[in-house]
């Protein structure tokens, strides 16, 4: 949970006592208790029968923890000055939450430092002896009390649900999960009407059933384990919701003898083989008085690609009502009993995996019909059809070829080995660091080599250059280099380079959105990484660039002997820039173009500690006229040409600073959605000159269409895609600045899932009179997408339309899967109209973007945006 959450002070208080208390979860009832004005911090003599903790000054004076704070000594001095005795954090706690004190202190008293030795491995002790350790985690105890009676009870009686979550994950009890996201998305799915009987037959994860705040209502059967029952208690008490039926109860039972109108189910797992969801749903099914709604989640391949007896049963009763693929790899499935006339024969779908969705609150997502596309019961009810929506054969690319990555690399052995029989040097296993970030560095990126006596497992042993990747979750692609020496592998699976000449291509190619769909089809689960297979990886389709446009079969495809090398020469992970009071560390190479390098980079300020993933490009020119840059070395890394040529140089350096200046120039117009710079700067070790960006980890607009992922929703396309674009377009037309190669590779999708305009590389600026004030380099263009007097290269003044049709032009590739073409008579509109599946208003909208001559197409950015439906009264002044 981030600070800005709840206050800083609070959230302290939560990280200090998890250092000092692992695997507890007394702080939940100190927060339900203060939530309800039910705790306090009282000094005296006396020791209360119920209190979170209690400290004696004269006893912790020396201990040594307390002599190295010199701002808690003289803390502790003055209570033993005022004649304080003791200090109890206190807890007013009534019958009904007795029980779940003692199961607490209990846990506190007996089993904190052995769970934590039995999670982490080890024990760590942080002072001299037991009582001292004691002592400490008491003040840690009292530290949170103090920052909860700080905090106003209203304050956090609003963020109950959020602290609540977050202590939840600190504690340790259950794997991490997106347990609000989960709640907030069955919540809006659900629809409760505060009236009916709500059941929650696997109450686990009871954030859900909580959250709905059906006061008595509220049936659940709680966890077998007394701490989270005990945690479900305390969640359920600090919302008011009653714990006279929150019991421990065994849910395949199920609630007999009652009228159930709302089932809610947060729980993944199966129960005798059968997923939790399908075993509620059965329930639901084979109850004869049951017609209310069932709210439930499951793992994508249960609904996707099963078809059990049960689910075919609901699609026969057309009682499914909604079906989102939630962001975290999690299905959201909504049953109806009692289906209204507007969706009967229809199923709501909701991908909330497409990237314009991602960061869009739970709420959103399930409410606002953008998301949503309806489709027919009757296609549902078809073998395969559930799953097309997600699952899409790899399409054709131009210009490029498909190949398998089986045809690349190669299995290697897996075996048990007895180092008894192996030379004692080569007792090394490669480790990977998983406590690193991994950035895509890719040779023996946080591989660790380290000497082993045994191995366990059964593993790979490593003598030549391979390529590791993970066995479940993300890909992570890593390159062993065995020159550093041979080693075993267990974490993992390795396959063989076979002399591949062009290994960090491969590496760069299995980090694409495109491979990420083909692993990972239904997004990456938070709580349980999806395992894969050796096969999963051997079977994965990669694009290969051809020189010619023909387009081999997967099955006949040639692995390629050599693929031409991008990025030998960038920057290595690692490497350090320096800006006043930034600093600059190179994580990975991005991409390369005529000027230069892009790098991703984590920027440090060096005022104030703060840190921040950024993209920086590198004026480095390759192959522009007749100069080439190169290395020093690979340690300065300067930058180094031939020294004839230093006019030519200067002369491009010139043209790559201006990119960034347009870009600043632009920065007055509030959401402008064009790359954010963040600085200009010489870098004189390098001997060249970096401007530094925003990184935008989203996809881009080319990804998506690759991805089969446009959404079907054309409020969705308006709302993220339309309106966006036509603000860039405005922001730098009223700059007099044309972009000049708007095309899917060059729009980016930020984090609220919005387009954003990047790579003003060929971009020109105007004066009053219309005329390029300098030419930035060729201003012709010969892209599918560039207007047409800019591909015949007879545009030579300020005209905002070129940039309105290259937009235009996106729009139609979106929505058609097709490259377009200028609109020269009727025939061709209509033709075009055929090709677009939405609705008129936005064909014509497209297509006057698309004219051949200038003076037919909109004239600038907001006349354009006014043509799209839902915009016609939009100003973007």
């Amino acid at each position: 949970m981030a600070k800005k959450e709840f206050s800083s002070r609070l959230f302290d208080a939560v990280e200090n006592y998890y250092h000092y208390n692992p695997d507890t979860l007394m702080p939940l009832m100190m927060v339900a208790l203060a939530a309800n004005g039910k705790l306090r911090i009282a000094t005296g003599n006396s020791k209360p029968e119920t209190a979170a903790c209690v400290l004696n000054p004269k006893e912790i004076i020396d201990y040594e923890w307390v002599d190295l704070d010199a701002t808690l000594k003289r803390r502790v001095n003055k209570w033993i000055k005022d004649g304080i005795t003791s200090i109890a954090v206190e807890m007013e706690i009534g019958r009904s939450l007795l029980q779940i004190y003692t199961t607490l202190k209990n846990n506190d008293e007996r089993d904190v430092v052995r769970e934590y030795h039995h999670r982490i491995g080890r024990l760590v002790h942080h002072s001299s002896n037991e009582a001292s350790e004691k002592a400490q985690r008491q003040y840690a105890t009292f530290v949170l009390a103090e920052a909860l009676l700080n905090t106003p009870v209203s304050y956090i009686k609003d963020r109950y649900l959020n602290i609540f979550n977050h202590i939840w994950n600190k504690s340790g009890i259950q794997p991490k999960r997106p347990r609000l996201r989960v709640a907030h998305a069955l919540k809006a799915l659900l629809q409760y009407d505060g009236k009916g009987l709500v059941y929650n037959p696997f109450a686990g994860c009871p954030i859900a059933g909580a959250m709905l705040q059906s006061k008595t209502n509220y049936f659940g059967d709680g966890d077998t384990n007394d701490k989270i029952y005990a945690g479900g208690l305390l969640l359920n008490y600090g919302m008011g919701v009653s714990n006279e039926h929150f019991l421990q109860r065994d849910s395949t039972q199920w609630l007999n003898g009652k009228q159930i109108d709302y089932v809610i189910t947060t729980y993944t797992g199966f129960i005798n083989g059968e997923s939790a969801f399908d075993f509620c749903l059965g329930k639901c099914l084979n109850d004869p008085d049951f017609k209310g709604r069932y709210a439930g989640m499951v793992l994508p391949k249960e609904i996707f690609e099963k078809e059990t007896a049960n689910f075919k049963e609901a699609l026969k009763r057309d009682w499914i009502e909604t079906i989102a693929l939630l962001p975290f790899g999690e299905v959201a499935v909504l049953i109806n009993a009692q289906k209204t006339t507007v969706f009967k024969g229809l199923i709501r779908f909701i991908d909330g995996t497409n990237p314009l969705a991602q960061h869009t609150s739970m709420q959103e997502l399930i409410e606002d019909d953008m998301f949503s596309e309806y489709i027919k019961v009757s296609n549902a009810k078809k073998k395969g059809y559930l799953k097309s929506l997600i699952v899409s054969e790899l399409p054709d690319r131009k210009g490029f070829g498909k190949v398998r990555l089986g045809d690349i690399v190669s299995k290697i052995p897996r075996a048990v080995y007895n180092l008894d029989n192996i030379d004692e040097d080569e007792h090394i296993l490669a480790y990977i660091n998983r406590n690193e970030t991994y950035y895509g560095n890719r040779w023996d990126e946080n591989i660790e080599r380290r000497p082993i006596k045994n191995l366990f497992n059964p593993a790979y042993y490593l003598d030549e250059d391979c390529l590791i990747v993970n066995a479940s979750g993300p890909a992570e692609p890593r390159l062993f280099n065995a020159d550093i020496g041979s080693a075993f592998f267990e974490d993992g699976y390795a396959f063989a380079l076979n002399g591949f000449e062009n290994p960090q291509w491969l590496a760069d190619e299995l980090s694409q959105s495109y491979v990420r769909r083909q692993l990972h089809p239904y997004g990456q689960n938070e709580m349980v990484p999806e395992p894969l297979t050796e096969e999963d990886y051997l079977n994965l389709i990669l694009y290969i660039e051809v020189e010619d446009f023909d387009l081999p079969d997967v099955e006949n495809a040639e692995a390629p002997a050599q693929i031409q090398e991008e990025g030998a020469d960038a920057l290595p992970p690692g490497f350090e820039l320096t800006d006043d009071n930034k600093r600059y560390t190179i994580l990975n190479y991005i991409s390369c173009g005529a000027f230069g390098y892009t790098y991703r980079a984590e920027m440090l300020n060096c005022s104030n500690g703060s840190k921040e993933i950024v993209a920086i490009k590198e004026f480095y020119p390759r192959g522009i006229g007749d100069l080439t840059c190169y290395r020093e070395n690979e340690k300065t890394c300067r930058v180094m040409y031939d020294e004839t040529l230093e006019a030519e140089f200067e002369s491009l350096r010139k043209m790559f600073r201006s990119e960034p200046v347009f870009l600043l120039s632009m920065a007055d117009i509030a959401d402008n959605h064009v790359t954010e710079v963040k600085s200009l700067f010489e870098y004189e070790a390098t001997g060249t000159t970096y401007y530094v960006m925003k990184f935008y980890a989203g996809e881009s607009l080319k990804d998506m269409i690759i991805n089969d992922q446009v959404p079907s929703s054309e409020k969705l396309i308006i709302d993220k895609i339309v309106i966006p674009l036509c603000k860039a377009l405005h922001a730098m037309h009223s700059h007099r600045i044309l972009h000049l190669d708007i095309k899917p590779d060059n729009i980016v999708i930020d984090e609220n899932g919005e387009a954003v305009l990047i790579d003003f590389g060929v971009s020109q600026q105007y004066d009053d009179n219309g005329d390029i004030t300098e030419i930035r380099g060729d201003i012709h263009s010969y892209d599918r997408f560039s207007a047409p007097e800019n591909t015949r290269g007879t545009m030579k003044h300020f005209c905002p339309q070129s940039d309105i049709y290259s937009v235009a032009a996106t729009l139609f590739t979106m929505l058609s899967g097709k490259l377009p073409k200028p609109i020269t008579v009727d025939a061709d509109k209509y033709i075009m109209f055929d090709m677009l599946e939405c609705t008129d208003l936005m064909k014509e909208a497209i297509a006057e973007g698309l004219y051949q001559f200038v003076n037919e197409r909109p004239v600038n950015a907001q006349a354009f945006l006014n043509l799209f439906p839902g915009c016609e009264n939009i100003k973007l002044d």
